[in-house]
């Protein structure tokens, strides 16, 4: 992909943003799943209306429905963040390094410094081209590489790339 159309500075934030929500979004899936599981035992075995609608029935199944759209939402959004990294792992050994580095930072909510340290011994790529640990300086400098080659990747681009809107220097 072509960069000097897109406004990186945005666009990395992006990445940022949605890679930190992960956690939350987990969160709320594990909850949702719960309360629908503990709902659903509650109301097992209601009776049944005999040709009419039941209000209730008919409240609890629309809220049960909201409940599941939610629930494949999260789940389609947690799904396109595990198979980015995913893809960016089987790309080749430098964008593998490059996944490593966000799973660690963001999923893992590592230090930098824990990420620098690890990424040298966890990785191909870093016991290859470093002794000891990487730099802050070059950690992120990759980072900017990681958070756009995840945006490129992304299934859903146009949500995370933003387009540059003037002639505005980064």
């Amino acid at each position: 992909m072509h960069y000097s159309n897109i406004d990186k500075k945005e666009t990395k934030q992006n990445v940022i943003d949605l890679l930190e929500s992960q956690r939350s979004l987990k969160i709320e899936l594990a909850h949702l799943k719960l309360s629908t599981g503990i709902s659903a035992i509650q109301y097992d075995g209601m009776p049944k209306g005999q040709g009419h609608v039941n209000g209730v029935e008919a409240s609890l199944l629309h809220d049960i429905v909201k409940v599941q759209k939610r629930r494949d939402e999260l789940t389609f959004r947690l799904a396109c963040i595990s198979n980015t990294l995913l893809t960016m792992h089987d790309v080749d050994e430098f964008n593998d390094y490059l996944a490593t580095l966000l799973e660690y930072r963001y999923l893992k909510r590592w230090t930098v410094m824990k990420c620098c340290m690890q990424l040298v011994s966890d990785t191909d790529f870093g016991r290859g081209k470093y002794i000891g640990m990487v730099s802050e300086s070059q950690f992120f400098e990759q980072r900017d590489q990681a958070l756009l080659a995840f945006a490129e990747i992304y299934p859903e681009r146009s949500k995370l790339i933003v387009e540059k809107t003037g002639d505005f220097p980064e």
